[in-house]
């Protein structure tokens, strides 16, 4: 059947799924906000990076001891506190190797709420053929009037 046929090109870009969203589309940011990224890796994750590119955050990241830059299968302690603990991100052993994980930043959403400007969550990830999956999860919360 053509279900179960499925070529390495159109498996590369199901490997970054926003789960009731287009993740190649940017988005406002609402109030009860639903961020939960699907990605799979058939090989097994190797390395997942986040970056924060965001202006209006630049300055609220280290104040929160939030980096601008991680790679959340490699994540030492004293950050794992804030990442894992406070905003529910999967780490180390719950992403290094795995073939499906789901990263969410819900919890951030009230956070976001709160600064106006374009926040953009980049997530790089390689899996251990070297097969490297870049997407962006575009958000934009709009000045009050």
């Amino acid at each position: 059947s053509t279900l179960m046929r499925s070529s390495a090109a159109s498996d590369v870009y199901k490997r970054q799924v926003w789960r009731g969203y287009d993740i190649d589309q940017q988005y406002e940011v609402q109030k009860d906000m639903v961020i939960d990224i699907d990605v799979t890796a058939t090989a097994g994750i190797k390395s997942f990076w986040v970056t924060i590119d965001s202006e209006a955050l630049k300055d609220l990241l280290p104040v929160i001891n939030m980096p601008e830059k991680f790679d959340i299968c490699d994540i030492p302690a004293d950050l794992a506190a804030i990442l894992h603990d406070e905003f529910g991100f999967p780490i180390n052993e719950q992403v290094k190797n795995q073939t499906a994980v789901m990263f969410s930043i819900t919890k951030f959403v009230e956070i976001l709420l709160e600064i106006p400007g374009e926040h953009n969550f980049v997530l790089d990830v390689t899996d251990n053929n070297n097969v490297l999956t870049h997407k962006t999860v575009k958000l934009i919360v709009k000045a009050a009037e």
